[in-house]
């Protein structure tokens, strides 16, 4: 579990996005309110926590972000947590909880979105992972959780299409945030083993949260009304080698 939190922004622009990815990560969890396709229309900015890991605490917190912001018309489920260590090693609860924050979060952040989404003809983008396409060594219940999350959004794509609702996910490659820098040590790394690095100039370990936040907002925005089922790869040409 862990006390999670939903960061309320009403704008038109990357810097809350950028913010919401930074902090996204161990114990956080954004959602944002995007209600236009360019030009500032003000900031609210606020806070709700709740725990990731309780439903009804999830639940609560979305029909408490609409009754603030008056509308949702944008879900991004930005935040979650990363595991570490040989599958021997993992313990049932590194299991359950890694599995319960990436994707179990998603159920009733989702359904309880869905209606105020359905009115507004709004839509969802989700985070996976670059784990989630291809696996990862040393990770592989975030990478199974990850590509539940690109398999989730998928199969809604087509299910909520009928009302209006577009549902796409993006797959980060490695990126500076709480998150990755919470990472504990494997036990006896075999070097081969290692994550490919990105491949672009001035990326050569990790993007910003800078580097993905523009991909959001387009997802979110009225330019990205055709698409819907997307899985788009943000990581400097990770996953070409």
């Amino acid at each position: 579990g862990g006390r999670q939190c939903c960061h309320l922004r009403i704008r038109c622009g990357h810097g809350g996005i950028a913010g919401a990815i930074g902090l996204a990560g161990e114990g956080e969890r954004a959602m944002h309110h995007e209600p236009c396709a360019g030009g500032s229309v003000g900031d609210l900015g606020g806070s709700l926590w709740f725990d990731a890991a309780d439903h009804q605490s999830c639940r609560r917190m979305i029909e408490d972000a609409a009754a603030v912001l008056g509308r949702l018309d944008t879900l991004l489920n930005i935040a979650g947590v990363y595991g570490r260590g040989r599958f021997e090693d993992l313990s049932e609860v590194d299991w359950t909880r890694v599995f319960a924050v990436n994707l179990g979060a998603l159920l009733p952040l989702i359904q309880a979105a869905l209606p105020h989404l359905a009115r507004t003809g709004g839509n969802i983008v989700n985070t996976g992972s670059l784990a989630g396409m291809r696996g990862i060594s040393y990770a592989a219940h975030y990478a199974a959780a990850k590509a539940g999350v690109i398999a989730l959004s998928q199969s809604l794509a087509g299910e909520f299409g009928p009302l209006g609702v577009r549902v796409n996910v993006v797959c980060p490659g490695g990126v500076n945030t709480q998150m990755t820098a919470n990472m504990a040590p494997v036990r006896d790394p075999d070097p081969a083993l290692a994550f490919p690095k990105p491949k672009l100039r001035g990326k050569t370990e990790r993007g910003a949260p800078e580097d993905l936040a523009g991909v959001y907002a387009f997802l979110a925005s009225d330019d990205a009304c055709y698409m819907s089922g997307s899985v788009i790869a943000v990581d400097g040409a990770q996953i070409v080698g």
